[in-house]
């Protein structure tokens, strides 16, 4: 009966010359719902906020096409850039996508800062579909509007690691490494323990891709404790599947399983579709090294229908933060 109801309401509504009202007051609502999930989405709760935001599809889809229609920009940027890590998370890298491209095209009138983080938002969807391109070109036109406006040093640390992904595929690791250490460096002086980690995850990667396997192995291990220790349990199966790898790489099968195991658990827990993927395969790999052919078609059955790019190898994939401590404004130059 939900349907005959809402049409019903809906009549009655348009009846009263109240429908664009009420439409307005339904998009407001879904976006205060959608920041006040943001933080929770990078702490030890985030399975609640995720399970939250997954009941509101068609809430969520409503808000952003009656802002997109009635120009309400700002509405639109604010709340796709906010959804941002749930799609992620989730693995609604397309949808996710579109929206947020949808309201950047349209973007003439709203705030710079909430057109940063929506391109933000956006880098995370188009580099983790290896759209190298494009998301190129949004961490460049991030930079950018950031010289004409002050933002938070949260920020700030995102776009070097959202400058340094592209540049690192690009081969100039060096150039990378630099980006990826001044992220940190702004990080770690503000103590903000969940950017810290995003930087720390490409960091691993890019060194590793360096060969300087040595440190690329003790900045995995100091992300896997960084994440027990903040709880930051959404980056913590990146960090056990790109340590578990290494491990792999090195002959030692059983630890390697072991921690490609444990990020399978926590995906499964917490509903992490994106990375799921990623450590399953590791654990088909290494049953296929072990000619445990058999429980290796299990791990390969098992792996969502989401692409598995073999770069992902070398280049683990980065992300966000927990509520994070009062920040001072930083202008990039």
């Amino acid at each position: 009966m939900l349907e005959p109801v809402r049409q019903y309401t809906r009549e009655k509504l348009e009846e009263a010359d109240e429908g664009e009202e009420i439409r307005h007051q339904h998009a407001t609502f879904f976006l205060t719902l959608a920041e006040e999930a943001e933080p929770g989405l990078r702490g030890p709760e985030d399975r609640k906020w995720l399970e939250r935001l997954e009941r509101e599809p068609d809430n969520m889809r409503a808000a952003l096409s009656r802002a997109l229609e009635r120009g309400e920009v700002e509405l639109a940027l604010r709340l796709g850039g906010t959804l941002g890590p749930f799609w992620h998370a989730y693995g609604h890298l397309g949808e996710g996508r579109r929206w947020l491209e949808a309201a950047l095209a349209k973007d003439t009138r709203a705030s710079l800062v909430a057109r940063i983080r929506a391109l933000e938002a956006l880098y995370w969807l188009t580099f983790d579909q290896w759209d190298v391109v494009r998301a190129e070109a949004v961490s460049q036109e991030a930079m950018e509007l950031s010289a004409e406006v002050e933002i938070d040093s949260s920020l700030a640390a995102s776009l070097k690691i959202m400058l340094a992904g592209p540049v690192s595929i690009g081969g100039n690791y060096e150039r990378a490494v630099k980006l990826l250490e001044e992220s940190l460096a702004i990080s770690r002086e503000e103590g903000d323990n969940v950017k810290i980690a995003e930087a720390l995850m490409q960091l691993g990667g890019t060194t590793n891709s360096l060969g300087d396997i040595a440190r690329s192995k003790e900045i995995y291990e100091e992300g896997i404790a960084l994440c027990r220790e903040v709880s930051y349990t959404n980056r913590l199966p990146d960090f056990l599947l790109s340590r578990g790898y290494m491990l792999m790489l090195d002959g030692d099968y059983e630890r390697g399983a072991t921690l490609n195991e444990e990020a399978v658990a926590i995906c499964r827990d917490h509903g992490y579709k994106h990375f799921l993927n990623y450590a399953l395969d590791n654990l088909g790999w290494a049953a296929l090294l072990q000619r445990d052919h058999e429980r290796a078609r299990i791990f390969y059955d098992s792996t969502p229908s989401q692409k598995v790019s073999p770069l992902r190898r070398h280049l683990p994939t980065p992300r966000r933060s927990r509520r994070p401590p009062p920040r001072r404004s930083i202008r990039l130059a």
